[in-house]
């Protein structure tokens, strides 16, 4: 069964992308949790890392069938974008605090016409499809992966030592 709770941190978090960049954008402090709260939020996560780790090249293709069934071309995997998406969701991981890059783009890599963000924590155990998912029922998230502006992609995927995964997409347009 999974975690009623696990969609709430991407509905919370929509990333505007190239519409709003320089507004604040808001996190999550998971310590700030209530005790009733925590304990939905974290009920199936587990005190393993998940056998399986989802893998970069996973998510994209996911991201990439995900894109096909909504008719767009898919995107070009940026290995510069990944270590963007990598290193931010690493970040998430150690800080255990949901929140969007400030000024993303300006780790792109020069001559990106526009970018989008997504962000979110998910379940242990969760598989590339399920992140995908959970993108696609954020309104927000969506529009980012069903952008048809966008060319390139990368995405990271961290777990903390419970378990949790965090997972950032970055598009581009170059």
């Amino acid at each position: 069964m999974a975690n009623p709770l696990a969609g709430i941190s991407t509905i919370v978090l929509s990333l505007l992308g190239s519409l709003a960049p320089n507004l604040p954008i808001p996190s999550i402090d998971l310590g700030s949790l209530s005790p009733e709260v925590a304990q939905h939020a974290t009920h199936n996560v587990s005190q393993e890392t998940p056998n399986h780790q989802i893998t970069q090249a996973e998510l994209i293709n996911a991201l990439n069938d995900y894109r096909r069934q909504h008719n767009l071309r898919p995107l070009k995997a940026d290995a510069h974008l990944n270590n963007v998406a990598q290193d931010w969701s690493q970040r998430m991981a150690r800080e255990g605090k949901l929140h969007h890059r400030p000024n993303f783009m300006a780790s792109y890599a020069p001559g990106a016409r526009t970018g989008a963000e997504n962000c979110l924590m998910s379940y242990a155990g969760a598989s590339a499809q399920d992140l995908i998912k959970a993108w696609h029922n954020s309104p927000g998230h969506r529009a980012n992966m069903q952008n048809p502006e966008m060319t390139h992609v990368g995405v990271g995927v961290a777990y903390a030592a419970n378990g949790t995964v965090w997972a950032t997409q970055n598009f581009a347009a170059y």
